[in-house]
């Protein structure tokens, strides 16, 4: 393929920012996917999550993206887009290999292992597939005024003022006053450059993962002396909503 014709193809996909490490597993993956469908022209991207292949994504052109099953190699699902955002994940372990399809006035399709389709109620600023144990990805789209938590089990429209000051508090710091217009603003704001996955039980985790910071408020709210005491996380589960979503996969 010509590097026009790459170029022309790749006008509508975002790449939020560089992962400063790629797994070599990364580059086998890639390989393996785009070798098992050298018969299609175009660009090839393939999905992993919970230590398996996700769908397998064709751009075949600038707004047009097919799904197909990795392992048969089927046709499952065409997609018209406006543009496709590579999931940044801080962890470095599962770096762009889960998607997001903007295709709508926030409007999204999710695609891993799973996929699905959902409105937030402004547009995303940044997009987040944090790995963590097992590798299982942890999405989360996070816009000037929400943060949205978007795991298979369960998916979250949280207020982001309210998070952010539960989060800070917990780590002993004050939420910074600072508007959010980019993904340079959120990967600055939450420090993502310097992010650790904390393990499992401990907490208050140093970083910032929403799912877990939800999860450790659930398990640990009731604790004395917990961190999460701080007045600011008492209402924040009560201020979640449950996001509407249709599954496709």
């Amino acid at each position: 393929m010509s590097v026009e014709k790459m170029d022309y193809l790749a006008q509508n996909i975002i790449r939020q920012r560089k992962n400063k490490i790629y797994p070599e597993e990364y580059f086998e993956l890639v390989k393996e996917t785009k070798t098992a469908f050298k018969h299609l022209p175009g660009l090839i991207y393939p999905t992993y999550e919970n230590f398996g292949k996700g769908f397998t994504v064709h751009i075949s052109d600038k707004n047009t993206a097919e799904l197909y099953d990795p392992y048969s190699g089927e046709l499952k699902l065409n997609i018209s887009f406006i543009n496709m955002i590579l999931g940044f994940d801080p962890t470095h372990e599962v770096p762009e290999l889960n998607i997001f399809f903007e295709i709508g006035e926030n409007h999204y399709l999710y695609v891993g292992d799973h996929v699905f389709e959902f409105k937030t109620k402004e547009p995303g600023i940044a997009f987040l597939t944090e790995s963590g144990d097992e590798q299982i990805v942890f999405p989360s789209i996070i816009t000037n005024n929400y943060v949205y938590v978007l795991t298979e089990g369960s998916k979250w429209e949280i207020p982001r003022k309210e998070l952010d000051e539960c989060f800070f508090a917990s780590i002993g710091k004050t939420r910074p006053e600072r508007e959010l217009k980019s993904f340079d603003d959120v990967y600055d704001y939450y420090n993502l450059d310097e992010f650790v996955m904390d393990d499992d039980d401990s907490y208050p985790r140093t970083s910032f993962a929403p799912w877990h910071l939800l999860i450790d408020l659930q398990d640990n709210k009731d604790k004395p002396k917990h961190p999460f005491q701080h007045a600011s996380c008492s209402s924040l589960l009560e201020k979640r909503q449950k996001l509407e979503y249709k599954k496709i996969f």
